[in-house]
C-alpha cells in the first residue's frame, strides 16, 4: 500500500477512492433519488386520477338509479324532471335525459345520464347510454345485494322480491323496509 501525501481533497482519499469517482458516485445518487421521486408523484397522481373516475363513474350509476325510479314511479316524459343533480359528497353532479324509442320494441325508453365531478381543480365527466323498458313487475323475480326502489303503481303481488333493503316510493315520499 502506498503512503498518501498531502489534504484529501489534492486528488486521493486515505481508502484510495479519487475525488472524480466520488463527484460520479453522489450525481447517480442524486439523479436516482430525483427519479424515485419523480415515480411516486406521478403514481400518486395516477391513484387520485382513477380514484376520481371511479367516483365518477358510481355517480352516473347513482344518477341512472334515479332516473329508472322516476320513470317506474311516472312514464309521462312531460313531467320528467332533465335539471342538473348537485352531489356536493361526491365533488359533483349528474343530469339525465329520457327519450322515448318505439325500437326494437314499443315502449322503449333511451336514458342518457351524464356525470361529472371536480377535484383537484381538475373536472372529470361520463356519460351511460342506456335503453331500458318499464313494465309490470307481478311476474318478476328481482334480488339486489343492497337497494332496491318500488313505485307507485308497480304492481309486485305474484312476484318475487329479495333485497337488504326494499324502498316503496308513494307520490314521492319514500318509506324504507330492512
Amino acid at each position: 500500500m502506498r503512503e498518501i501525501s498531502g489534504p484529501w481533497f489534492a486528488g486521493e482519499f486515505q481508502s484510495g477512492l479519487s475525488l472524480p469517482f466520488v463527484a460520479v458516485l453522489a450525481l447517480v445518487i442524486v439523479i436516482m433519488v430525483m427519479s424515485l421521486e419523480r415515480l411516486y408523484h406521478r403514481l400518486t397522481h395516477h391513484k387520485t386520477l382513477f380514484a376520481t373516475m371511479d367516483l365518477t363513474n358510481r355517480l352516473a350509476e347513482k344518477g341512472l338509479h334515479d332516473a329508472m325510479s322516476k320513470l317506474a314511479y311516472n312514464t309521462n316524459l312531460a313531467q320528467f324532471d332533465t335539471s342538473p343533480v348537485s352531489v356536493p359528497e361526491d365533488h359533483g353532479g349528474y343530469q339525465n335525459f329520457v327519450f322515448l324509442r318505439d325500437k326494437p320494441v314499443s315502449p322503449i325508453y333511451y336514458i342518457l345520464t351524464c356525470a361529472t365531478t371536480t377535484m383537484n381543480g381538475r373536472t372529470f365527466s361520463t356519460c351511460l347510454n342506456t335503453f331500458a323498458r318499464v313494465s309490470n313487475a307481478a311476474n318478476f323475480f328481482a334480488a339486489v345485494t343492497d337497494e332496491l326502489t318500488l313505485s307507485h303503481p308497480v304492481d309486485i303481488g305474484q312476484g318475487m322480491v329479495y333485497g337488504s333493503t326494499l324502498t316503496f316510493k308513494f307520490d314521492g315520499a319514500r318509506r324504507s323496509s330492512h
